[in-house]
């Protein structure tokens, strides 16, 4: 299964070194362009001076967990796409995660075909929503021009 025919940028992050090796070999045959990091203050870095279209975060991390990543990227960075994984996939955490902004998440342990379907689902509704928003934003300065 492919992800897109366009290059992905993705994050992934999580502070399992193996977690971080697996996706990387995972994403980098499918043709994105992957990197890591070991923790949210970590990710939060990254994010600062590289633009990514999708971040695939692990919810229980050290320094800073999933959670706190997750609010902190959608607060400055709304467009990015997010996938959380856990390997406790209790209904209140994914519940929590949907409601913070998360577009998918995925209960370890998972099979390949679907991290690729979840990462391209994220995507593409990070993408209507974009698309939504400025349609928004295009009619209300229609009207206000009117």
């Amino acid at each position: 299964m492919n992800i897109k025919s366009q290059t992905l940028r993705i994050l992934v992050v999580d502070d399992e070194k193996y977690i971080r090796e697996l996706f990387t070999e995972l994403l980098s045959k499918q043709e994105c362009r992957v990197q890591t990091a070991g923790d949210g203050e970590e990710a939060l870095s990254l994010l600062r001076k590289a633009q990514f279209d999708v971040m695939l975060s692990d919810v229980r991390m050290p320094r800073m967990d999933g959670f706190a990543l997750l609010k902190a990227a959608k607060k400055a960075y709304p467009r990015l796409a997010v996938v959380m994984m856990t390997g406790f996939s209790q209904d209140y955490a994914i519940k929590e995660v949907v409601s913070l902004g998360a577009e998918g998440y995925l209960s370890k342990p998972f099979r390949c075909e679907e991290v690729l379907l979840v990462i391209r689902q994220a995507h593409e509704k990070a993408i209507a929503r974009q698309t939504e928003s400025a349609a928004a934003t295009n009619l209300q300065e229609e009207i206000e021009a009117a």
